[in-house]
């Protein structure tokens, strides 16, 4: 079952505090038309410009004697409290080892001011050696697959949790393209390890996933002119939670093609969804 819901309202109000009433079993959805204003892409512009030293860079040495390139943003003020940690996933764009690429203009958002401000956190931003995840099918049968290295950002993942102030409640998984289908996979892998999953533009994985999936709140955003990865897709991952039990949100925009809008790189909507959300201890 589908229902329409004001996205900005939801996210402020009803959804706001996490565990609110929300009817299980339905997809809550909005429709919107990608017009962004004159200042969102300068914002973007500006964004793409913004130099990266405060991702501070790394690379983690996995079990499995891999090497995983990754760039951490820490909060600007020192906090005695446990903050939430973002694992912003980059689209194939990024794949490498340079340590570099993987942060675009979309991940830079949270280095921000306001961003930083208002929603502090540790943001790790790991690099891909090879892609995340692989597709097969098209349409609305196209199935992400997971690669390698998709176990060693878990890895990473808990090893920051071991050595830094993160509230083990509040780890979020944030994505475009190929990252939101790992983002997706990874939380379908291991539900209990995420709070909540903001997707733009991903391809899920196997729909029967979406019962072990189906209790972590999801938020997915995706265009219907997108050629890239089929809109589609992401509309049967959404009704597959739904049928597991599942109430993710959908957000269309009617005609986006393969992008994140850029009235989203600073929007403080979607971030206050995502912080609200609190995995069960």
């Amino acid at each position: 079952m589908r229902r329409s819901l004001n996205l900005a309202a939801t996210l402020l109000a009803a959804f706001a505090i996490a565990g609110c009433a929300a009817q299980a079993g339905e997809v809550r959805e909005e429709q919107r038309i990608s017009r962004p204003s004159p200042a969102a892409l300068a914002a973007v512009e500006s964004l793409g410009k913004m130099p990266i030293d405060a991702f501070e860079p790394s690379v983690f040495a996995a079990p499995n004697g891999h090497s995983i390139p990754y760039r951490l943003l820490s909060p600007a003020a020192q906090s005695e409290a446990k903050l939430p940690l973002v694992i912003a996933l980059h689209a194939s764009g990024g794949v490498g080892t340079d340590n570099v690429s993987q942060v675009g203009p979309f991940i830079r958002s949270w280095a921000a001011p306001t961003i930083a401000r208002e929603f502090p956190s540790y943001v790790v931003v790991p690099q891909f050696p090879t892609r995340s995840a692989n597709y097969t099918g098209d349409g609305s049968n196209r199935v992400a697959k997971p690669s390698d290295h998709l176990a060693d950002v878990l890895a990473l993942v808990e090893d920051l949790k071991r050595r830094l102030p993160i509230d083990p409640q509040r780890v979020y998984l944030v994505g475009f393209s190929m990252g939101a289908s790992a983002a997706i996979i990874a939380a379908a892998t291991k539900p209990k390890a995420f709070a909540g999953v903001v997707a733009f533009s991903g391809v899920p994985p196997h729909r029967s996933l979406a019962k072990q999936a189906a209790k972590v709140p999801f938020l997915i955003v995706h265009g219907t002119a997108d050629r890239e990865n089929p809109y589609a897709a992401s509309r049967s991952w959404a009704d597959a939670l739904a049928l597991a039990g599942g109430s993710p949100m959908f957000v269309t925009y009617d005609g986006m093609d393969h992008k994140v809008s850029p009235d989203q790189f600073l929007a403080p909507e979607w971030r206050t969804w995502l912080f609200s959300q609190r995995a069960p201890r």
